[in-house]
């Protein structure tokens, strides 16, 4: 449990400071933000926090390379941490920066996309390399991506992650120490996985399907499991999550009716699934990774025939999708 006693200044300098961002380095945490501290100029700041709460520095600035920087977000490789943020004055697009161990900038700043439409960084790193994830506009709303090597190096060309008539915003992303997962909104949250070469693993799959507004997701890996977050309106908008992605078994909903137990270990699981009402020869099974297992036949679907693990179904007129957890 956090120490509300314990609350203290990370930066109290004049004006706005916003939008912070934080890593734990390789003694110190590193944490970022935007700062408007001399009322014209918004730039991105740091300061190393030690364990013990000290503040060792006062916000060092990392680029001054615009005069409008925002949604700056960090991470560390075990020897220096990446800050990666957007400029919203020329020169406009995705920026970012080494600190070093003593929170200074090292090396030049990279321009990862210089795209005038591309916002809402994040990044990860994933053991020999970053990967730095953006939204960005054209017709509509996409999901791209690019490798920075730890000696500053764009490593390959930009990565298409989603593509189509849908607007995808917002992305999240973590590395589960072979692959990445990345997650997006498009009114309900959406995932992808990718290699460590960044090519993607199966097809993309709902991570919620629950038929609600949903944005703002983010993800991380820990634990040997996936936690996925994001924000949801039901009543009014609350924080929702999902552990491994996609986990449970959704009750009677769209048409779709499951059997469901209760394992010895207190994890809930189905073998049956069975559609009602709805038109059931384009309904498409798929596992995990998004790779299709199976299509309905006559509306059932015998579980028990593959493997255990977090399968979901999608029909193809988009009406409903299922999320399902099979357990032998």
């Amino acid at each position: 449990m956090c120490d509300t006693i314990q609350t203290f200044y990370v930066s109290n300098a004049e004006n706005i400071q916003e939008l912070p961002d934080v890593c734990y380095g390789s003694s110190n945490y590193v944490t970022v933000w935007t700062d408007l501290r001399n009322g014209v100029d918004r730039l991105i700041r740091a300061a190393r926090i030690t364990p013990q709460w000290a503040v060792l520095d006062t916000g060092i600035v990392v680029a001054q390379n615009s005069s409008y920087q925002i949604t700056p977000v960090v991470a560390f490789d075990g020897s220096r941490s990446l800050v990666v943020w957007q400029n919203l004055a020329a020169p406009m697009g995705i920026y970012c920066r080494f600190l070093d161990s003593n929170g200074q900038p090292d090396d030049s700043v990279i321009t990862v996309s210089s795209a005038i439409n591309s916002s809402n960084p994040r990044v990860v790193f994933g053991g020999s390399q970053y990967l730095v994830v953006w939204q960005e506009y054209t017709v509509t709303s996409q999901i791209a991506g690019r490798f920075v090597s730890p000696s500053g190096v764009l490593v390959g060309d930009e990565i298409s992650i989603t593509s189509g008539t849908a607007n995808h915003v917002s992305p999240g992303v973590c590395f589960d120490g072979d692959k990445y997962l990345v997650v997006w909104s498009q009114n309900q949250i959406w995932g992808q996985f990718l290699s460590s070469a960044g090519s993607p693993i199966g097809m993309a799959f709902p991570v919620s399907v629950v038929a609600n507004d949903q944005a703002d997701p983010d993800v991380f890996f820990g634990e040997g499991n996936f936690l996925a977050i994001w924000s949801e309106f039901r009543t009014d908008y609350d924080i929702y999550g999902n552990l491994d992605a996609q986990v449970g078994v959704s009750g009677s909903n769209n048409g779709v009716s499951m059997a469901g137990h209760v394992h010895p270990d207190r994890t809930i699981f189905t073998d049956v699934v069975k559609l009602v009402g709805m038109y059931q020869g384009s309904v498409t099974v798929f596992n995990v990774l998004g790779e299709k297992v199976d299509i309905l036949r006559r509306g059932v679907w015998d579980a028990r025939s593959h493997p255990p693990g977090i399968y979901f179904l999608s029909c193809e007129n988009g009406y409903a999708h299922t999320v399902i957890k099979v357990r032998q």
